[in-house]
């Protein structure tokens, strides 16, 4: 029941890690794609 316990709590612990990290991993595309979707409409404008 301990064991299970800790083993409950460690995989949380991991999981959190794992969100906190695929957040950024998220924020960061998004900047990424913000950013080339900002050239691609300076280009699109400048065509245009």
């Amino acid at each position: 029941m301990i064991y299970g316990f800790l083993a409950a709590s460690e995989i949380r612990v991991a999981l959190s890690f794992v969100e906190q990290t695929n957040f950024q991993k998220l924020v960061f595309r998004l900047m990424q794609i913000s950013l080339m979707k900002h050239r691609w409409d300076m280009q699109f404008h400048n065509v245009w």
